[in-house]
């Protein structure tokens, strides 16, 4: 795509605009100056004819005067002194031209008193006088207008260097380098704020291919298990004929596998779908008991099988401008986890609290514990404890790290190895 030059058409407007300015402030100044010409030229044609009136009236000889005149009687030439043009003979008491090149003299026309149709009609060359001021403007006039316009190249150029900065910066970032940001600009102005704004958006795309980038990870980490499973007990099945009982048991662990596949889509959607700026436009007043309650009627049965008994400890009247579906994912990932590392026969207590307009959620457990250089740690996806087993965290303390900081909240976790772990969720 062919780019049309900002600066270009800049100083096209800008050049346009100024040789406006120019001519009207020109024709401007040229009037006034004429006028005041005008008004100088009569003034001094009109005591030159007092002068000839007086010549006349004293019968002194005015033939020998030096200035340009004639005399007129009943329209007729009586008398022209030699360096006297004729002037078309107008009602006009005085003329000036305008524009002294097309017509150079000024001219006069003087009655005298008392005498019937006798007049005297000078002229003035006024070519010097005016035609000097336009030559003036002519040459002055082109020479401002490229000095403002050099100016205005310069300003514009000073004006662009941040701006071309920004582009330059700008075509640095690329999927492998949301890292960058685009420099600061000298002043806190309309082009520092498109900046911020480029630097905010860059934020979020970097954030958004994180979050897929960690989707992937996580398909490659977790897919594969359920898969392999599933695909080995499909080949079994196929491999020799087996009894009916058989192929049920295969099918409840193909199922299985199937609902942990079904799991670990629904969190990859969890953790790529959401961003800051779609939660603030998600927000609504939620129950926070009401969800609660789902939660664990969902875990019961898992529960159950570890012979774990989900105590309600506290349970205060919670609501609060939230979304949904992440205070879904944070309880149920909590507890969940509590689940998978409590001891079988054991319980977990849950509470659900108001302190200072602030709704604590809050799970105890009596497991295995976390060692304390590792409780930094175990919100990272796969993060694996330093126990004999070597079990990992998998994802679903990192899922709720990130809707915890999607929801603005924040998390708490006090822990001691074989004692159990305490998990607090601040809203």
């Amino acid at each position: 795509m062919k780019y049309r030059s900002f600066k270009k058409r800049l100083l096209i407007k800008f050049g346009a605009i100024i040789a406006a300015i120019l001519f009207i402030v020109g024709s401007v100044f040229y009037i006034l100056f004429w006028q005041n010409s005008a008004l100088l030229v009569k003034q001094k044609m009109l005591n030159r004819a007092e002068k000839i009136e007086s010549y006349i009236e004293n019968k002194r000889e005015y033939k020998n005067l030096s200035y340009p005149f004639a005399i007129y009687k009943n329209g007729n030439e009586v008398f022209k002194s030699k360096n006297f043009k004729r002037s078309n003979l107008t009602q006009e008491q005085f003329f000036m031209p305008w524009f002294p090149f097309y017509s150079d003299d000024a001219s006069f026309r003087y009655s005298l008193e008392e005498k019937n149709n006798f007049f005297i009609v000078q002229t003035f060359k006024v070519d010097d006088l005016l035609g000097n001021i336009l030559i003036t403007f002519f040459i002055i006039m082109p020479l401002i207008f490229i000095a403002l316009l050099l100016v205005a190249n310069s300003i514009i150029d000073t004006f662009l260097i941040p701006i071309n900065q920004l582009n330059a910066d700008a075509k640095r970032v690329n999927i492998n380098n949301f890292k960058s940001s685009l420099a600061k600009t000298k002043y806190n102005d309309e082009i520092a704020l498109l900046r911020d704004s480029f630097n905010e958006m860059i934020q979020r795309l970097n954030s958004g291919v994180s979050r897929l980038k960690r989707a992937n990870d996580t398909i490659a980490h977790e897919l594969k298990t359920p898969i392999a499973i599933m695909k080995s007990e499909i080949e079994l099945a196929q491999n020799m004929e087996r009894d009916s009982n058989y192929y049920k048991e295969a099918m409840v662990r193909v199922k299985k596998q199937v609902e942990h596949l079904e799991s670990i889509v629904n969190t990859l959607l969890i953790l790529s779908r959401y961003s800051k700026q779609e939660i603030n436009k998600r927000l609504e007043m939620c129950d926070l008991n009401s969800i609660l309650l789902n939660v664990l009627e969902e875990l019961e049965q898992p529960a159950k099988q570890k012979g774990i008994f989900l105590e309600l400890k506290i349970f205060e009247r919670a609501s609060k401008l939230s979304h949904k579906q992440l205070l879904y994912t944070i309880m149920k990932n909590i507890i969940e986890n509590a689940i998978k590392y409590s001891k079988n026969n054991s319980h977990v207590e849950i509470s659900l609290s108001v302190e200072n307009n602030k709704v604590l959620f809050t799970v105890q457990d009596w497991g295995i514990g976390i060692a304390k250089e590792d409780i930094e740690r175990v919100t990272e996806r796969f993060f694996k404890v330093a126990l004999n087993d070597n079990r990992s965290f998998g994802l679903g303390l990192s899922i709720v790290k990130e809707a915890i900081a999607l929801l603005e909240a924040t998390l708490t976790i006090t822990s001691q190895i074989g004692k159990g772990s305490k998990f607090i969720v601040s809203f």
